[in-house]
């Protein structure tokens, strides 16, 4: 399972990474998961993601506006 993290907020992005992490080991799911803070680089990217965590409230830009 390919899972993407994205919050302008480092701490709490980390935090977040170390949970989905712990989770999918407790639960035997094998994943990538790929953090950032810039939602910009989700753009340009030709990756796909199962699973999608994204901040909806950052400072220039909200983690809906690209991608609806």
């Amino acid at each position: 399972m390919r899972i993407l993290l994205c919050d302008d907020e480092l701490n709490f992005l980390n935090a977040l990474h170390a949970h989905v992490q712990e989770y999918m080991n407790n639960h035997y799911v094998s994943c990538d998961i790929t953090s950032t803070t810039n939602p910009v680089e989700i753009i340009s990217s030709q990756d796909t993601y199962d699973l999608a965590f994204l901040d909806i409230q950052m400072d220039d830009i909200d983690g809906l506006s690209y991608f609806l």
